[in-house]
Parts: C-alpha cells; structure tokens; sequence
C-alpha cells in the first residue's frame, strides 16, 4: 500500500515538472478488481476541496501495477490512497507577519473570459501576486505563471480594480503581497488543477467560468 500511494504521488511531481515544496493532499478510497477497473472512488480527506475531481479521475486513468491487483479468484481490494498536488514555488513570496490580519477584498470586479480564448475552446489559468498598498488599492500586479496570454491581460485588467480592506498587524495597516488562483473554465471543461493553487500568502480562488462559443456547440 506505501508503495501505491508513493507512485501517485511521484506520478504527479515528475509529471508536471515541479519541485517538492508546499503541497495539497486529497485522499481517495476505491475498490480495486482483478482487471484494474476502479469501482465507487470517493474522497475521504482533502486540503483543497477544488481538488478533489482531479483526484478521483487521477485514480480513474492510471494504470495499476500486477502487484496491487487482486488475484482473479480474490475479492476486489479496498484501497485508500493519498495524492499530492504540488503549489507553484514564486521567489517573490513574503510570509504575513505573525499575528497579522491578510487583507480582505470589499470591491470585486471579475475578469471576462477572453473571446479568443472562448473561440479556440481553451479552458487554463493564471496565478497572480497582489501588491495591496495601505489604502486598500492593488498597486502592482504581476504574474507568476498564466497558460494562455488573454487569462493573464484579462486577470489583470480586473484585479487592478478590486478594493481590498489592507492588512494590519497590531491595527496598523500595512502594504503585503499576497497571491491568487484564477482558473478560467468553459462549460464541460477542467481548467487544470494547476490554476486552482497560489503559492502562500494565498486569496481565496477565483473561478471563472463561461459557456463555450456558439458556433462551438453542437
């Protein structure tokens, strides 16, 4: 069993080429027949519930080792296994100070889904740093990593415009750099798991989601 669940782990490091840093962890309980199917997978713990559908079709398409499948004449085995998704590293990440309060946004104005992403079916994200000054405006705003140009110009374009209430530590505010996933989803589609995760000090994600083009649907 530590074998299994350190394959799936390795599995999603090597794949997607990043460093063993800050990680998220769903783990997943399934039972295992004799041909490899998965049967009846369900999350049983997560750190990041936006994960947990990429989990479970992790476990669904991998293809499993002789040595864990049940003998034909045994009953299916139950299995729980943890997977890791690694967060993307950002050198410029500067931890909140201890007992800080993290800013809080009180105006939001979300990005519009590019219509040359929207025309060429493109689902992908964009992982932002937010320089939130003392009066609660962004005055920076840089991206760490984007998988299609027009999410990043469309992130940022809105995220310049949110409002934030700044963070204080000891009630004095103070200007910080904080982090925010933006994945944006057409209808039917994953954005990827990458775009659900910004490296620490992180916002709460922000979701996009759109219906694909007319002249794409059937």
């Amino acid at each position: 069993m530590r074998q299994l669940c350190m394959a799936a782990c390795v599995f999603a490091l090597a794949h997607f080429g990043f460093s063993a840093g800050e990680k998220r962890t769903v783990v997943v309980q399934f039972t295992l027949d004799a041909d490899g199917t998965v049967i009846d997978p369900k999350v049983t713990a997560s750190d990041e519930p936006l994960l947990n559908p990429y989990a479970i079709a992790m476990v669904r398409q991998k293809t499993w080792d002789a040595a864990v499948l049940p003998a034909e004449d045994e009953a299916p085995k139950l299995i729980e296994s943890p997977l890791s998704f690694p967060v993307d590293e950002y050198e410029g990440n500067v931890p909140l100070p201890v007992g800080a309060t993290p800013p809080e946004p009180v105006k939001r104005v979300p990005p519009r889904y590019p219509f040359e992403c929207r025309i060429n079916d493109l689902s992908g994200g964009v992982l932002l740093a937010l320089t939130i000054g003392t009066n609660g405006k962004v005055r920076e705003c840089k991206v760490i990593a984007a998988s299609h140009e027009g999410f990043a110009r469309e992130a940022i374009k809105a995220f310049k415009q949110w409002k934030f209430k700044p963070a204080t530590l000891d009630e004095t505010p103070f200007e910080c750099t904080v982090n925010i996933a933006v994945p944006f989803q057409l209808e039917g589609q994953q954005s990827g798991w990458r775009w659900l995760l910004a490296p620490a000090p992180r916002l709460r994600t922000v979701m996009i989601e759109s219906e694909r083009h007319p002249m794409l649907t059937p």
